[in-house]
């Protein structure tokens, strides 16, 4: 159930790890590539559970592709920090300075 309504829990433990498939990506440009794929993949299935939840497409297609970014982008910032630190308080920076400049 708490993975459910936190799924960063998932990587708790695993920063290490994670760090390691991200510099084997960075290094490669055919997996830059299928990871973009795969981005571009989830933000798609995430605007249609959006729709099918009763978002209207004009809003459910933006806010799962700015859902990807954002959590793309603390991911990032998660995987690249020295120490290991919580996944889901940087994914909440992130939405809280989209939300600043979005104003």
């Amino acid at each position: 159930m708490a993975t459910t309504r936190r799924p960063w829990l998932t990587f708790v433990g695993r920063h290490t790890y994670a760090g390691i498939g991200q510099r084997t990506i960075h290094a490669d440009r055919a997996l830059q590539e299928r990871e973009q794929a795969k981005r571009r993949h989830l933000a798609v299935a995430r605007g249609h559970a959006l729709h099918a939840s009763g978002v209207v497409d004009t809003t459910a297609a933006p806010t799962a592709a700015l859902s990807t970014i954002a959590f793309h982008h603390a991911f990032t910032r998660w995987v690249t920090a020295e120490q290991e630190g919580d996944l889901g308080t940087l994914a909440v920076a992130v939405l809280d300075e989209l939300r600043a400049v979005a104003v």
